[in-house]
């Protein structure tokens, strides 16, 4: 059975598109938009052309926001890099189409003054078409103009850029640059797995709340594995690292930490990027298509699997009551487990 956790960590599946929020039937309170305070910079730390805004939506479980870019302004901000777009409409088909590799030419419209006051806002009912393949952008419709998401827009363009956050300021970078973040590499991580009787392999994303939920007790694992003389370690491997800066993992591990205050210096264990060959290599490690994030593996030295929880299932575990919170996961208690099952199996 699923514990409560796993039922939620379902939200996060990776392969899933994500909802740009419905309104509540008959709810009369309608959206506002405002233009957001923070701005978007290039790497020479020159701020973009870009008008970002912020949706105040609500739904059945109550008022939320979103921020949202302007499309056009975002193709003439790429204009002269590698991830350069055009953008159409088809009015007989209503449809927007998306020609990446092609420059766009800012007209007078995009010009103008933009007056948020009593914005008519709906989500965007037009078909997007990126080079004749439908998306979606989570994109909203303003007043008749179309706002998307950052991150989505990124994907449909094929990731020629990075959309990191500057964590000082709050503002958001468009990078072409790699970052500090070691990336994945198969040789590595097979040689590394094969150096310890058991290794857990936490996969997951800075961007996904029940990753971070769940780096609470990697920490602890890790100081257990030290005090105690295991022949035990982890490896963390980040989902779309290129967004990140090492700083904000270690931040990450950091206020997950037992001791929040301690600045940490440097990864308290092995952490490494997600590639799609990261991907592959753990998907056939699992013996099935990694969808949900975190994914935990715990493996021996053979590189083989010992236990897998995927999106939190923890497999026979009763169902807990609806009302308990949910809890992280005790790694150290998971360790113990399977040390008895290895025990009994000799």
């Amino acid at each position: 059975m699923k514990r409560k956790l796993a039922a939620i960590l379902m939200t996060s599946m990776l392969l899933s598109v994500f909802s740009m929020g419905a309104f509540a039937e008959g709810d009369t309170k309608s959206p506002t938009a405002s233009f957001d305070e923070k701005v978007t910079l290039n790497d020479a730390g020159e701020i973009m052309p870009i008008r970002r805004i912020v949706l105040n939506l609500e739904d059945e479980d109550g008022p939320y926001t979103i921020t949202r870019v302007r499309l056009r302004d975002m193709a003439f901000a790429l204009k002269d890099t590698e991830a350069k777009f055009n953008v159409d409409f088809d009015t007989k088909e209503k449809t927007i189409i998306i020609t990446t590799g092609a420059t766009y030419e800012q007209i007078d419209f995009d010009k103008r003054k933009i007056d948020l006051t009593n914005a008519n806002i709906k989500p965007s009912s037009h078909k997007l078409l990126v080079d004749g393949k439908e998306v979606n952008l989570g994109a909203f419709n303003v007043d008749g103009e179309t706002y998307c998401s950052i991150s989505s827009l990124k994907k449909a363009l094929g990731k020629k850029f990075y959309v990191r956050n500057i964590y000082e300021t709050g503002d958001t970078l468009i990078s072409f640059e790699k970052n500090d973040v070691e990336e994945f590499n198969k040789e590595a991580f097979d040689a590394k797995v094969k150096e310890k009787k058991i290794t857990l392999v936490f996969a997951g994303a800075p961007w996904c709340p029940w990753t971070i939920f769940n780096l609470e007790g990697l920490i602890p694992f890790q100081e257990y594995i030290d005090n105690n003389g295991i022949d035990a370690q982890i490896i963390a491997m980040v989902h779309d690292h290129q967004d990140y800066y090492k700083a904000d993992l270690l931040r990450n591990y950091q206020k997950k930490s037992p001791n929040p205050e301690k600045e940490l210096t440097d990864y308290p264990f092995y952490t490494v990027g997600m590639t799609k060959e990261a991907w592959d290599h753990i998907s056939e490690i699992a013996e099935t298509e990694l969808k949900y994030l975190p994914s935990i593996f715990f493996m021996n030295d053979e590189g083989k699997l010992v236990k897998y929880i995927q999106g939190g299932d923890l497999g026979d575990e009763e169902e807990e009551e609806e009302e308990e919170e949910p809890v992280p996961y005790d790694y150290i208690e998971i360790y113990k487990e399977i040390m008895k099952e290895l025990e009994k199996a000799k």
